[in-house]
């Protein structure tokens, strides 16, 4: 699990590339996602010292944030199916 050092650092991260395009929850919401996608990174080789860590993740994560308050959560097929009955199976 993600240390409190880790949130913050990706807050720093998110602070700069974003600017003051993002409000208050937005940078929150942004970090938790950057903790996130730096863990699947170091899953895959790409290490803090790689340019990808320190500015397309933090970058990604700044985007799709952004996009989510520009339009609000949207219905589609990465949405998680309905609990219940009537399925196909």
């Amino acid at each position: 699990m993600p240390g409190r050092n880790d949130h913050t650092k990706a807050l720093a991260a998110v602070r700069e590339v974003a600017g003051s395009r993002l409000d208050s929850d937005q940078e929150q919401a942004a970090a938790a996602l950057l903790v996130d996608l730096w863990a699947a990174a170091a899953r895959h080789g790409i290490t803090p010292k790689q340019w990808g860590w320190r500015r397309h993740l933090p970058r990604a994560a700044v985007d799709a944030i952004a996009a989510v308050g520009r339009r609000g959560p949207r219905r589609g097929q990465h949405e998680e199916p309905a609990q219940g009955g009537g399925g196909r199976r």
